[in-house]
Formats: structure tokens, C-alpha cells, sequence
């Protein structure tokens, strides 16, 4: 891809400052980064979230994946931003849903039901 900006100006219209893309920032916010910003405790506990969030568990060898294999495994290119102040393309990355599900396994329905348990009681203050 070429970029056929030129420099970006503090406050331009569809950037915040003079580093990032608006869509960048809600790259960032909905939990995609650039390759180099994704650090292996980063990428586990995003593993974590999603399959909590899927209702499964990750199995454990994932965690003892160097780093570039486990971002190999199952992470991918999910998006482009514009950033930086000559507006380059750069490429984000998040989860891989394909194949991150064959890092993990349906959650059974003693782990589902804890795992209710637990967001219930973050979400009312109550311990569980």
C-alpha cells in the first residue's frame, strides 16, 4: 500500500494530535495493536479475555509458547490505521478466532458455572 498523504498537521480532521488516526485510537480501544506493541503478557491475558469471553478455556501449553509462536498461532492482521506524523500505514492485529480455538477448549459446565459466578460478583461487589 502507498501512502499518498503528506505530513500531518497538529489537529487535522480525522486525527488526534499529529501521531495517530481517530480509527487508530479506536483500534487501540476495541484491543488492536501494531505487531510491536503486543508483549507476550499482553497477548495471554488477551487470550484469556477472548476465551472467557467465548466460554472456554485456554489450554496450557499456550503459555509456554515463545513469543513469536504464540503470536503466530493466534493472532492476525485485523485492521490498517494511518499514524505517525507522515501518516503510515501501519497494520493491527488481534485475536485470530479460528485459530485461536484450536488453543483452547469448551468450557465444562462446572468451569461455566464458576465463571458465571465470578462475573456476577464483579459486577454486584459481592464475593464469591
Amino acid at each position: 500500500m502507498e501512502n499518498a498523504m503528506g505530513k500531518v498537521t497538529y489537529g487535522q480532521s480525522g486525527y488526534v494530535g499529529s501521531s495517530m488516526s481517530v480509527r487508530a485510537v479506536e483500534a487501540y480501544e476495541s484491543g488492536e495493536k501494531p505487531k510491536s506493541r503486543w508483549t507476550k503478557a499482553a497477548m495471554l491475558a488477551t487470550l484469556e479475555k477472548w476465551c472467557k469471553e467465548a466460554d472456554r478455556v485456554m489450554l496450557p501449553e499456550v503459555a509456554k509458547l515463545k513469543k513469536p509462536d504464540m503470536f503466530a498461532c493466534c493472532f492476525c492482521c485485523t485492521s490498517w490505521h494511518h499514524t505517525g506524523k507522515y501518516a503510515n500505514i501501519t497494520e493491527f492485529y488481534g485475536v485470530d478466532e479460528a485459530r485461536a480455538d484450536n488453543f483452547s477448549r469448551p468450557m465444562t459446565d462446572e468451569e461455566a458455572a464458576e465463571s458465571e459466578s465470578q462475573h456476577y460478583c464483579e459486577h454486584t461487589g459481592t464475593l464469591s
